[in-house]
């Protein structure tokens, strides 16, 4: 799972404006495909992002919200219009797991991924329905725009892990 988990998230970064324009990712498809979880371990994004905004979030926006979007726990029904996570084999392929779990074994299961989970020192800032986030924000609360001559244009939304 953690080997897909990264190609996933790339896979299915937006794009600028619209589909005509590139993506915001400067990650090549090899690139992408060779790209670990240890991408999300460091906060170099250098060749990885054209632009971006990031945000630190809080411990508890990152423990609690950001990892049950990306991990759900057993049961959890998605927005019927959640976008990108449903269509990501990671994904599907956690669901799967957790629908053959018993309860007890699927939160000992989601306890040891969370546990990678946290090192993560970035991952995309998720919507309510959605993985990667664009519109514009603009400065405060903790946002910084990359580089910053960005800071007025729309950008893929970074959720920066506090610990």
């Amino acid at each position: 799972m953690w080997r897909q988990f990264p190609f996933d998230i790339f896979e299915r970064a937006p794009n600028q404006q619209s589909a005509q324009q590139s993506t915001y990712i400067l990650l090549m498809s090899h690139d992408r495909e060779q790209t670990t979880v240890e991408v999300f371990q460091r906060t170099d994004f250098t060749g990885i992002f054209r632009c971006m905004a990031a945000k630190l979030v809080s411990t508890k926006t990152w423990d609690d919200t950001q990892f049950k979007r990306y991990f759900p726990p057993k049961g959890f029904e998605p927005p019927r219009a959640l976008q990108n996570f449903r269509l990501m084999k990671y994904y599907r392929d956690w669901n799967a797991l957790m629908l053959q779990l018993s309860v007890m074994d699927a939160e000992r299961v989601r306890q040891q991924v969370f546990e990678t989970f946290k090192t993560f020192k970035w991952l995309p800032l998720t919507g309510s329905d959605r993985m990667w986030t664009t519109k514009k924000l603009h400065g405060g609360d903790g946002i910084r725009h990359l580089p910053s001559r960005f800071a007025d244009k729309s950008a893929p939304q970074i959720a920066i892990n506090p610990r």
